[in-house]
C-alpha cells in the first residue's frame, strides 16, 4: 500500500473515531467525513482501524502534523464544542505526530478563532 493510501486509511479511521468519541454524531460531523471519504476516494478501507504506529509513519514532518490537529480540532468544532471525548483522542494523536503540549493549546487557540471570529 502506498503512503498515501496509509494516510487516506488512517485519517478516515481517525475522523471516524473522532466522530464517534462522544456518542453523537452530528450532521456536521457526518458531512466532514463524507468529504474526506470523496476526497481520498471510497476504495480505502471503510472499516479500517486507527492504528497509532501507522499513522505516526506516514505523518511527515511538523507541518503535516499541525495540518492533522487542526483538521481534527475544525471537526471537532463543527457541532459547536470541542467534547471532552473529543479533546482526549486529539491530544492523544497530538502526542503520536509529536506536537507539543504548547503547540496544541496555540492550534486550539488558532482554530477556535478561525472557526467562530
Amino acid at each position: 500500500m502506498s503512503k498515501v493510501s496509509e494516510y487516506a486509511e488512517q485519517l478516515l479511521a481517525l475522523v471516524r473515531r473522532l466522530t464517534e468519541a462522544d456518542g453523537v454524531t452530528t450532521e456536521n460531523e457526518s458531512a466532514w467525513l463524507g468529504l474526506l471519504q470523496r476526497e481520498f476516494g471510497e476504495e480505502h478501507a471503510p472499516d479500517a482501524e486507527f492504528d497509532a504506529q501507522k499513522l505516526k509513519a506516514v505523518v511527515e514532518g511538523e507541518g503535516d502534523a499541525e495540518e492533522l490537529i487542526q483538521l481534527l480540532l475544525m471537526i471537532s468544532l463543527s457541532d459547536g464544542q470541542t467534547t471532552t471525548q473529543e479533546w482526549e483522542l486529539i491530544q492523544e494523536v497530538a502526542k503520536i505526530v509529536e506536537v507539543s503540549d504548547e503547540r496544541l493549546e496555540a492550534l486550539r487557540s488558532e482554530t477556535v478563532l478561525a472557526v467562530e471570529p
